[in-house]
């Protein structure tokens, strides 16, 4: 197994650049197709810590990526900021907000949320198929 582990102040305008950054690492391990999934879960992830539990304001943010060669990628995103009431169901038509952590649980194989020691703890698990695989590892 292979473990990254980034340590970084989100803001509102750096969430996508961390989440850039971190795909550009795994851009090495698997395809586009697994690429996009986990952009897409790491963008909305920071993006939230940063708007959400830190409320625009600079903010300490951690992320674990495990690699599990032909079998796995992990990721833990953590936060120091408020504590989040995690939405478990699709909000309703009419709210301007709230799908984030639906669209996350739909493009992942697993999604958990939990407060451990003041912190906000987001950990997904992307499934990876052999033929998603690059040769390098």
């Amino acid at each position: 197994m292979l473990q990254l582990i980034l340590k970084d102040t989100v803001t509102p305008c750096r969430a996508r650049m961390i989440a850039r950054g971190v795909k550009a690492f795994l851009d090495t391990f698997v395809t586009s197709d697994v690429l996009f999934d986990i952009e897409l879960v790491l963008t909305e992830s920071c993006n939230n810590a940063a708007l959400h539990a830190y409320q625009g304001l600079p903010g300490e943010l951690e992320i674990k990526l495990d690699i599990v060669e032909n079998e796995q990628v992990g990721l833990q995103v953590r936060d120091w900021g408020r504590e989040f009431q995690c939405p478990w169901t699709l909000p309703d038509n009419n709210q301007e907000s709230g799908r984030g952590i639906y669209i996350m649980r739909q493009v992942m194989h697993t999604f958990d949320y939990s407060r451990v020691e003041d912190s906000n703890v987001f950990s997904f698990t992307k499934k990876v198929e052999p033929e998603q695989w690059k040769e390098c590892i």
